[in-house]
């Protein structure tokens, strides 16, 4: 997809926040409702604003009548003004996300370099994990995997675990600054949140291509001084190391942790994607560690290699298709680090604390003497 979790993932139903301007004089101007237009998914609220995302928790008022509809200005035009509710989520956000394509596809803050065409491996990430941050393009790629492999979010779920493992770990080494790679959209339990709960000045970069999900890293981290996020794709090493607020932030005269957390399967063969982490792996100081979780196709039964087919066959459609990698290759990414216990394993296998969903993919910690 942790501890300090305060955001809660609400998967049943959702309802809108519109701000309803009544034309019925001697009313106040304005007045929140809550109420259910269609067919939804998900939407996701944070503790910490009331309201956060388009619900609070429980409904303010019943959901206004028709009558009531045609003399509510909101219901006059075809996309209802916003409640602005979070300081995260940017002016003109619809949280809900159902089958029109008039969410968060209107909204403004929309980078123009996004292609509403065409799904991106990140946003369908989000959607797994039950975030909102995802467009329909988005929703219908990763409903039509989860067709074919109905634990998706199980093992979106479980591969969130075992970052929030290896950043526990990797603190608990002495380890205080972050580079993420590949880190997608913000969602509950990020890297910092782990960090700073445990280290209060530990510092963060997360890096990604998707313009969604550096807008929305960038809002989330406006307040905090400590941690950024940049966009830039990690197939280019220098592009990430001799970026300025990467150099800005993290010392790289101490040891630093590096998280490649189910990015690296999304770097074909053409890509060299051995050439990349070994430039990552040259420019780490002494003392750093690497992480990785990478998906394989190993340990699944015959019978459903005919349904891993399927399911790279929706991610060529996406910015990012899948290259499944055996053990012996992902080991390969540690060349010259040693591997810390239990070495490279199936996900489930690395520290567990929990009933994780079973997600065939191998994961590993090294640390570079």
């Amino acid at each position: 997809m942790r501890t300090t979790v305060i955001t809660a993932v609400i998967t049943a139903s959702e309802y809108e926040v519109v701000t309803a301007v009544s034309t019925t004089a001697n009313r106040q101007p304005t007045k929140l409702h809550e109420f259910h237009p269609g067919p939804v998914d998900h939407v996701r609220t944070d503790a910490r604003f009331p309201g956060c995302c388009g619900k609070s928790g429980k409904h303010a008022d019943p959901p206004p009548s028709r009558s009531r509809r045609r003399n509510t200005a909101a219901w006059q035009t075809r996309r209802p003004p916003i409640q602005r509710l979070c300081p995260v989520c940017p002016p003109g956000t619809i949280t809900r996300v159902g089958n029109r394509r008039e969410d968060m596809e209107q909204a403004s803050w929309v980078p123009s370099s996004v292609d509403l065409d065409r799904p991106s491996a990140a946003r369908m990430y989000d959607y797994y994990l039950g975030g909102s941050h995802n467009f329909a393009v988005d929703r219908e790629a990763a409903q039509s995997v989860e067709q074919i492999f109905p634990g998706m979010a199980g093992a979106a779920r479980a591969n969130r675990s075992f970052l929030r493992r290896a950043v526990r770990y990797l603190l608990a080494q002495g380890i205080d600054q972050f580079l993420d790679l590949g880190s997608g959209i913000p969602t509950v339990g990020n890297v910092h949140e782990i960090a700073q709960q445990s280290t209060a000045n530990a510092k963060v970069v997360y890096v990604d291509v998707e313009p969604v999900a550096v807008a929305h890293s960038t809002a989330l981290l406006a307040d905090n001084p400590d941690a950024t996020a940049i966009q830039a794709d990690v197939r280019d090493p220098d592009s990430v190391l001799d970026n300025d607020k990467v150099r800005a932030m993290l010392d790289f005269t101490r040891p630093i942790g590096l998280l490649m957390v189910a990015v690296l399967h999304f770097v074909p063969d053409a890509d060299n994607p051995e050439k990349a982490v070994a430039r990552y792996r040259a420019a780490l100081p002494r003392g750093s560690y690497l992480a990785i979780s990478h998906g394989s196709l190993e340990g699944i039964h015959a019978d459903g290699l005919g349904d891993s087919e399927r399911i790279k066959a929706i991610y060529r459609r996406t910015d990012s298709p899948l290259a499944f990698r055996s053990r012996e290759e992902v080991a390969a990414f540690f060349t010259d680090l040693d591997v810390v216990p239990p070495g490279v394993v199936p996900l489930s296998e690395w520290h567990a604390d929990s009933a994780d969903a079973y997600i065939s993919a191998y994961v590993g910690v090294g640390r570079k003497p």
